[in-house]
């Protein structure tokens, strides 16, 4: 009995450890220094848009939309998701040959493109139904060089709890684009104007980063050869085999939507489309990646051997984020319309019309996203595969059934967040249920 008494005594203490932590220098603080970063730059970037839709149009923005949905679809195979690993090793020698692998591979992906786009541009662009996307081919390439090496240099930075140089760089990433896009608007360089400001904003920080990673990895002599690089790729080939297509699939649900709705309806209604998805359901995916960040930090460091303190993690992750999503995003489904108006012009009432539906798909994707990185640590990548591939395959259904059916825009936009909503509850439920399962 006093055995029994002790245990439980020792369990309530650990259990308050952990809510401690997470309230105050824990999780709760790694959110907060992130987030002070992620708020910062979507008020720079807010601020600029109603700015932007005085100066673009709105096919302006749906070649925007589209650009960045390519960009976002081969994104993941810069570095075969390899990066994604630099937080999970004991040791820094190996988190160290990962992030040299991810460099190397970014290298070869990039040359690799470029003779892909140069040979066989004109034909791969048509078959995907991108066409208008050709004269930027080399900015599409850009765009992923610069986005992947960000990563990599935010999930080292994530390493080693070093997490107040990705707020900074988050800051410096959403002015500078948004400069350059005012900018190149008001010389009248609207051609290319979005789409240079987006692959600047996505360049934005990686010095001040790059300098954090030459200062934390010592060069020894035979720390990157050939046998440890090889070496280390098998060890997390887990990574590449399941993550890849995993996240390409995460990707593709996001970003088709965007494409699919330019080939069926027109550049202009893929305006409105991109401009809603972008105030609403972007900001959402980034406050999503920047709790996850945080989150994905301190979990890592748990480990899948105490997978009840991640548990408990999780559950006070989903219920913040609830609280803090709940009055925004209800404010956008009940009046967005009237706000876009207001906002952006009259000329982009239908974004408006867009953002209401959208707004119920924000909100469960801002609960799932974070708690997803439950999987990576749990070695459940083959689950995060599944749900990722139910997902893509609801998006695919709901666009060619809307297009077949002949479904008005705003009727096909409804269908698509309702559906998306549907999978992301259910994938929190997979992820909670996969915690309380005794290991």
């Amino acid at each position: 009995m006093l055995e029994l008494d002790r245990l439980i005594h020792l369990f309530t203490k650990k259990l308050a450890a952990i809510r401690a932590g997470f309230s105050s220098s824990g999780l709760m603080g790694k959110i907060l220094v992130l987030a002070s970063g992620a708020v910062a730059s979507r008020i720079i970037g807010f601020a600029s848009v109603p700015v932007l839709t005085r100066l673009y149009t709105p096919e302006d923005f749906g070649v925007l939309g589209v650009f960045t949905a390519t960009v976002a679809l081969i994104l993941p195979l810069g570095t075969l998701r390899y990066h994604v690993a630099v937080p999970l090793p004991k040791y820094d020698s190996i988190a160290n040959v990962l992030v040299a692998l991810s460099l190397i591979l970014l290298v070869i992906v990039s040359i690799l493109l470029g003779i892909l786009f140069e040979t066989v541009g004109t034909v791969l662009f048509e078959v995907f139904r991108i066409k208008e996307l050709y004269a930027y081919r080399w900015w599409i390439i850009c765009a992923v060089g610069a986005t992947s090496f960000y990563e990599i240099m935010q999930f080292y930075c994530l390493r080693k709890g070093e997490l107040r140089p990705i707020a900074i760089t988050q800051m410096h990433q959403s002015f500078l684009g948004a400069f350059v896009k005012i900018g190149s608007g008001l010389l009248g360089f609207q051609k290319y104007g979005l789409i240079i400001g987006q692959v600047l904003q996505q360049a934005g920080g990686l010095v001040r980063l790059t300098l954090n990673l030459y200062k934390g990895i010592r060069f020894r002599p035979g720390a990157f050869s050939l046998k440890r690089l090889y070496a280390v790729a098998v060890r997390y080939k887990s990574f590449p085999l399941t993550r890849l297509p995993s996240q390409f699939l995460l990707i593709a649900a996001v970003q088709f939507p965007v494409i699919l709705i330019g080939s069926s309806y027109g550049k202009e209604i893929a305006g409105q489309f991109a401009l809603a998805f972008s105030t609403l359901a972007v900001p959402a995916v980034f406050v999503a990646q920047t709790v996850g960040s945080a989150y994905y930090s301190e979990i890592s460091k748990l480990g899948a051997g105490r997978v009840q303190e991640v548990r408990l993690l999780t559950i006070a992750v989903l219920k913040r984020l609830s609280f803090v999503a709940i009055v925004p995003l209800g404010g956008v489904f009940l009046f967005g319309e009237s706000l876009f108006v207001v906002v952006f012009g009259s000329d982009w009432r239908v974004a408006g019309q867009f953002s209401q539906a959208l707004s119920i798909y924000a909100f469960f994707q801002l609960l799932a996203t974070p708690v997803m990185h439950a999987l990576t640590v749990m070695n459940k990548n083959g689950k995060f595969l599944m749900l990722n591939l139910v997902r893509t395959f609801v998006v695919i259904i709901t666009f060619y059934s809307g297009e077949l059916a002949g479904l008005a825009s705003s009727d096909l936009v409804l269908a698509y967040s309702l559906g998306i909503s549907l999978h992301y509850l259910w994938t929190t439920y997979v992820v909670i249920n996969l915690l309380a399962m005794p290991r």
